[in-house]
């Protein structure tokens, strides 16, 4: 696109666009906020504060779901959706089949004309067709064939059907708090897309009071984790917490993802879903969340990076 100054005009920002004005067919091919960091593949949708955002290409074979509304969309395997099994008994029971077949077969045969009885002779003179003539007597075979046949089948037949289904879906929210200046950066798009090591879980200088949060709009049973770079450091402890009111420790927990430190691949996190567990506000996200908090390290040798996360909910 070429610009010429007129009239003392010499930025972009003094001009007004009318966008409703017929541009001749001519129109902005690079919206530069969002087309710089998108490639093929990639979706734009209206995001927090009506700023457009990049939605990343989803996983092959996987599908674009709602949330609802002021959510952005999200990618989530398309099977998974369709794999949902709804408690249930049912009792087929396949109705008699009875079958009475009666074939009954009557036969008589009437040969009459057909055996000559004794002949006699008469006067050769006589009509040729009474030279020889035959009495003929009635011939009667009787034959009586029946045929019943009852044929009965019943089968009842009681299909088990299981009696919860798993909805496995990406994480609603991620992000990222770096306890040094008290910044949180959301990584919501790194963590619903499948590209490598897009998930900071701690800063490259971690220190107490960094965390990673993981949330989504309904209630869940376990977080699973892609990871992608494993941690690696010394005095290195992490805590896993859920929101009653305050940040407590989420019950029954069972960290696969070995505080971050796990070889790469995905890792359950496994807890007793909360009784009190209550929605709150992250970073001006209000999800249920659940956080991973370094409450003690020594040294750092390696930064953990994330590729991925899911949350489950079981019924």
């Amino acid at each position: 696109m070429s610009f010429v100054s007129t009239g003392g005009v010499s930025k972009w920002s003094q001009i007004t666009i009318d966008a409703d004005k017929d541009m001749g067919g001519k129109g902005l091919s690079d919206l530069k906020q969002v087309a710089a960091a998108m490639v093929g593949g990639d979706l734009i949708a209206k995001g927090l504060g009506g700023i457009l955002v990049r939605i990343p290409a989803g996983i092959a074979n996987t599908v674009l779901t709602s949330q609802g509304a002021l959510m952005l969309p999200v990618w989530a395997p398309g099977g998974l959706y369709l794999n949902r099994y709804f408690p249930a008994n049912i009792n087929l029971s396949v109705p008699t089949a009875t079958k009475n077949t009666t074939r009954s077969h009557t036969k008589s045969n009437s040969m009459a004309g057909k055996l000559p009885s004794p002949f006699y002779s008469v006067d050769v003179a006589e009509d040729l067709g009474n030279l020889v003539k035959f009495e003929n007597p009635a011939i009667t075979l009787p034959g009586s064939r029946t045929k019943n046949t009852t044929r009965s089948h019943t089968k009842t037949k009681t299909i088990t059907i299981p009696s919860h289904y798993d909805l496995n879906i990406v994480v609603g929210g991620a992000e990222a708090y770096n306890n040094t200046g008290a910044v949180f950066t959301d990584e919501t798009a790194a963590a619903q897309s499948a590209a490598a090591n897009d998930m900071t879980l701690l800063p490259l200088v971690a220190t107490v009071g960094c965390a990673y949060y993981f949330g989504h709009v309904k209630l869940f049973d376990l977080m699973t984790l892609n990871i992608g770079t494993p941690g690696a450091g010394t005095g290195w402890v992490i805590v896993w917490e859920y929101w009653n009111g305050a940040w407590v420790g989420l019950p029954g927990l069972v960290d696969g993802t070995n505080q971050f430190q796990a070889a790469g691949g995905n890792h359950d996190v496994t807890f007793t879903r909360p009784g009190d567990w209550a929605t709150t506000a992250v970073n001006g996200v209000t999800l249920y969340w659940i956080r991973a908090r370094l409450t003690n390290i020594t040294t750092e040798t390696t930064q953990p990076k994330g590729t991925q996360a899911w949350i489950t909910i079981k019924t």
